[in-house]
């Protein structure tokens, strides 16, 4: 069940990869976009993300510490978010807001999930939490796609 979680979450993140877009709109908000995307594979989220599901660290504490804070304050320092973005750059806006938050939700979740044994109630309440962001992210690149492809 967590590989076919992390299935899922590596299927959200290959989709912001620029090699699926035929073309994006040269708008100040699709490009904005469209560069805080191509940032989680040059920021190494794709590998976190592996981490993430297998379980690949010998503390989720440390792992946290050490690896995905930094990767997330990275991101966030270099696509900053203004309350003027929301209006004038919103896929921007719900990509850079919802990637950070979501991607350490999910990871809490999956870490608990190691701790559970599959199929037990609690198991069952952080896979539904991770599906639940994972929609949510789905959500936000459905939209992108929508407003920013071509």
């Amino acid at each position: 069940m967590i590989k076919r979680t992390f299935t899922a979450f590596g299927l959200a993140l290959a989709l912001t990869a620029p090699a699926f877009a035929l073309e994006i709109r040269n708008t100040e908000d699709c490009q904005a976009a469209q560069r805080a995307q191509d940032a989680t594979e040059e920021l190494g989220f794709d590998r976190l993300a592996e981490e993430m599901a297998t379980g690949s660290y010998d503390s989720y504490t440390e792992w946290k510490k050490q690896r995905l804070s930094p990767a997330l304050d990275a991101f966030a320092k270099r696509f900053p978010l203004t309350p003027a973005d929301a209006m004038k750059l919103p896929n921007y806006a719900n990509f850079v807001s919802d990637f950070g938050f979501r991607t350490e939700q999910m990871a809490y979740s999956f870490h608990q999930m190691q701790r559970h044994e599959e199929g037990s109630k609690a198991f069952e309440q952080y896979r539904s939490t991770a599906k639940i962001h994972l929609d949510a992210m789905k959500a936000t690149m459905a939209k992108f796609r929508e407003d920013c492809i071509i």
